[in-house]
């Protein structure tokens, strides 16, 4: 649902949510390869990823107080919850398939529910991500929302400590392309 108050479109969260938003995305295969490989070369939380692109397109830009606590929580989820789901699912992928021959379609349902309890962890990580922002969201052109994701990722890859160059550049702009399609 789009409004209108006058030139400027103006969203609710009810019709274009961060979660709506990051399946858009990430449906797109190139898209899904450069966030796994942005998690695994540098470590960085897809969601919190997703977060600073979505936030820009459709808030602009990131304070610092809001940017310190998504991260601070998003930190501690994902140690807690998301990254142990995770590790249980790859190892039941890679080391326990062979164990389980006799029961290989058990196997596979239960791995099955334990990816879709890690989904279920990181739209519950994304919901409270979310909450954190304001519930009237103004939509940004192009060009704002464009200065409010480099403005975001910048808070992100300093946080972490990551160096930009050419190829990071290059994954981000993927993600950046399809973000911008999106809202």
């Amino acid at each position: 649902m789009l409004y209108c108050l006058g030139d400027l479109p103006i969203m609710t969260i009810q019709s274009h949510n961060f979660w709506e938003f990051s399946l858009a995305v990430y449906s797109h295969k190139a898209v899904e390869r450069a966030c796994l490989t942005l998690q695994n070369s540098h470590g960085l939380d897809v969601n919190l990823l997703l977060f600073c692109y979505w936030s820009g397109c459709v808030h602009g830009k990131l304070n610092h107080e809001v940017f310190d606590s998504a991260r601070a929580f998003s930190a501690q989820w994902r140690e807690m919850v998301v990254a142990p789901l995770r590790q249980i699912r790859t190892e039941m992928k890679n080391e326990t398939q062979e164990l389980f021959t006799d029961f290989q379609a058990q196997h596979e349902n239960l791995r099955e529910r334990i990816k879709f309890d890690e989904l279920a962890a990181e739209k519950l990580q994304q919901e409270k991500l979310q909450n954190l922002l304001n519930p009237a969201i103004a939509h940004q052109d192009a060009t704002i929302a464009s200065a409010a994701i480099n403005h975001n990722l910048a808070l992100l890859l300093s946080a972490e400590k990551i160096v930009q160059d050419a190829r990071l550049d290059a994954l981000l702009s993927i993600i950046e392309e399809k973000a911008l399609q999106e809202v």
